[in-house]
């Protein structure tokens, strides 16, 4: 019952924050995602030719 006693504008902070860093860890799974598939497309290419 705490959290409702606490400020909006406190609670849209921290919120924010945390969608910022939901989104940094998003977009760097997103380039190892990236870049592993660009390896596996390198080395396959690599042991054809």
């Amino acid at each position: 019952m705490r959290q409702c006693r606490l400020k909006p504008r406190i609670r849209l902070q921290t919120a924010s924050v945390y969608q910022k860093a939901n989104n940094s860890v998003w977009r760097k799974k997103q380039i190892c995602f990236l870049v592993n598939t660009r390896l596996q497309s390198a080395t396959s290419d690599f042991y054809k030719g």
